[in-house]
């Protein structure tokens, strides 16, 4: 074989060499690639999976009395007794009077004195829930019954909220623990009146406590996801655009594969972070569960 031919069978065996081998060096990316679709379609499963923790609030119709009394008197004590009666004869455990609770009470009957209005937010837009964060008192639930009008007594009282679907309901709910009371009269409307509010509650101490540290661990790993994320999608474009095309050269295909080693490791760990976060999402979220549902008896 003369000298100039069999240069060139030795150049034309290279070029093959290099186009059976070349795919071998890009085989890994073109895996990983279609893995970078699953990857980045798990992140916002994420993002929606944490539960959010919802106050219970019964907040039944405010209930007017049908009929006067001259000389109707009210008490905070009376309407105590006869309320953890109702309870006691419907197989329901008593209430603890509670002095904050009472306090958040008795602001809201002045504040509706004063502002003129019998409804369970005020004009302003101020609930029960203000009333009761006014003092150092943390709930999971709230209920509250207001009454208007010149009962005979507490017992005729609290017989007309029992008397109500709504106000039974509170005061007959064995998810509450705690009641808060105030009764006063004053000028409504023009004319003197007995104005009375209960206000039932669930301690927040009395639910299984929650792991703040986990949540802020995954907002933490939600972020770090997010970053990871860009850089993945960063690292496939140029994957794409810096593909060695036709005659590439050792070095030009080194690059490339360090590149791909480098997507490869990114897209590891992101999927190593993905799971773990998963599983703590799953963790929260149980106990999340598990404090709704000792609220949500509520």
């Amino acid at each position: 074989m003369k000298k100039s031919s069999a240069i060139h069978f030795l150049v034309f065996l290279a070029t093959v060499l290099i186009a059976i081998t070349l795919p071998f060096y890009l085989l890994k990316y073109s895996f990983n690639w279609q893995d970078l679709a699953k990857v980045t379609q798990n992140l916002p499963l994420i993002n929606t999976a944490v539960e959010k923790i919802e106050p219970f609030i019964s907040l039944p119709p405010p209930l007017r009395a049908e009929k006067e009394t001259p000389d109707s008197f009210l008490t905070v004590q009376g309407v105590f007794v006869w309320t953890n009666n109702a309870r006691r004869n419907n197989d329901a455990p008593p209430l603890v009077l509670n002095d904050e609770i009472s306090q958040a009470a008795r602001a809201k009957v002045g504040d509706m004195f004063n502002n003129q209005y019998f409804e369970h937010v005020s004009p302003s837009g101020l609930g029960v829930d203000h009333w009761v964060e006014q003092t150092t008192y943390r709930y999971i639930a709230l209920g509250e019954n207001l009454a208007l009008g010149n009962f005979t007594d507490d017992q005729e009282l609290v017989l007309a909220w029992m008397d109500s679907p709504g106000h039974r309901e509170n005061i007959l709910n064995e998810s509450f623990e705690e009641i808060g009371i105030a009764v006063k009269k004053g000028t409504y409307e023009g004319k003197q009146t007995w104005l009375a509010v209960q206000i039932f509650a669930k301690p927040l101490s009395s639910c299984p406590a929650i792991d703040e540290n986990l949540s802020l661990e995954i907002e933490n790993n939600q972020k770090q996801l997010s970053a990871w994320s860009n850089q993945l999608e960063n690292l496939n474009a140029r994957l794409k655009s810096e593909r060695p095309r036709g005659r590439a050269s050792q070095a030009e295909i080194d690059a490339y594969n360090a590149l791909v080693e480098q997507y490869n490791q990114l897209a590891d760990d992101y999927n190593t972070l993905l799971e773990q976060t998963k599983v703590m999402v799953d963790q929260y979220n149980q106990q999340i569960a598990a404090f709704n549902a000792c609220a949500g008896g509520s």
